[in-house]
């Protein structure tokens, strides 16, 4: 057996593992509070909150194991989930209820990069995908809770979509093969759509969003709402990271490694780019933000980082 095989199986067990305590805690928690007064719908929406952060742990180990992942959620019963994004705190907040005319529960979760809807449902469908810049910064996680339908995507994506084998997610040739009630995501050939996309940016009820690869696309599309706060951490993330890979190509350098070397003042360039980016803080306008992501991609992307001999930084 490979070793990429066994990481595969190993992302599987873990998956299941996570969905076996994060069901068990769901259950309980449905179970027990039925039968307690006062703080009983309170108890219900906080560990409703916290198996929700369990089950969505594999979603943000994904290209650790090589391994995509993309599974339905089911939740015990009918719940309203809103999201927040806290850049400066480095954290996203679920607010959870159950039941009308009760308070919800906030939840606050600082390891992930979830990109979604408010929503008041049962069934999900969540996938993930590495963000890299050029390296793996992290993973974006999308939590999808109503259709959509994806227009004359380019092939790269229609395939993509397609293998998901979700019901949440349609590419499609054409609007009329679009189910009822679908949010149209249009890239061409569209003349009623709910979501445009154009080649640099997406135009949703928030703005037009500015992406550079497949995976800020879908987090513009799935959490508009949260996608520059989302982005802004992501960016922080990165930053951090370019200081490890500037500190390693010296030590690398001292031992007598001249490409390393030869490499910082790229790794400062990203930096530059990055802080320009943050310090920005005018998201809500596009063509700002997106001539500086671009440049943020540019300068990343032609780093040749396999130079340092380090993988995978972003699961330091």
């Amino acid at each position: 057996m490979t070793i990429k095989n066994k990481k595969a199986q190993g992302m599987q067990f873990g998956w299941l593992f996570a969905l076996i305590i994060g069901a068990a805690i769901l259950f309980l928690a449905v179970f027990f509070s039925g039968r307690l007064l006062g703080t009983g719908t309170q108890m219900t929406q906080a560990e409703i909150s916290r198996s929700l952060d369990i089950l969505l742990n594999p979603f943000a180990s994904v290209s650790q194991a090589e391994v995509g992942l993309s599974k339905p959620l089911t939740m015990p019963q009918k719940t309203t989930i809103n999201f927040s994004c806290n850049a400066a705190a480095d954290s996203e907040r679920i607010d959870v209820k159950v039941e009308l005319g009760k308070a919800p529960f906030p939840y606050t979760i600082k390891n992930k990069y979830i990109f979604a809807e408010d929503f008041n449902t049962k069934d999900l469908w969540v996938f993930s995908k590495p963000f890299k810049m050029p390296w793996k910064v992290d993973d974006m996680i999308y939590v999808v809770s109503r259709p959509y339908c994806f227009i004359n995507p380019p092939q790269s994506i229609y395939d993509e979509l397609n293998a998901l084998n979700s019901s949440f997610i349609q590419p499609v040739k054409s609007a009329s093969m679009c189910k009822q009630n679908s949010v149209k995501v249009c890239f061409t050939g569209c003349t009623v759509y709910d979501i445009k996309v154009n080649p640099d940016s997406v135009k949703t009820k928030y703005g037009s969003l500015a992406y550079v690869d497949d995976a800020t696309l879908y987090a513009a599309v799935f959490g508009p709402k949260m996608y520059y706060c989302n982005m802004e951490r992501l960016l922080n993330r990165l930053n951090s990271q370019a200081d490890v890979f500037i500190e390693k190509a010296g030590l690398l350098s001292e031992r007598g490694c001249t490409e390393a070397n030869a490499l910082t003042p790229e790794i400062l360039g990203l930096k530059s780019a990055i802080n320009n980016a943050i310090s920005l803080k005018d998201y809500s306008s596009s063509f700002q933000a997106r001539q500086l992501m671009k440049r943020t991609g540019y300068n990343a992307h032609y780093i040749n980082i396999n130079k340092l001999n380090i993988k995978d930084i972003g699961s330091n």
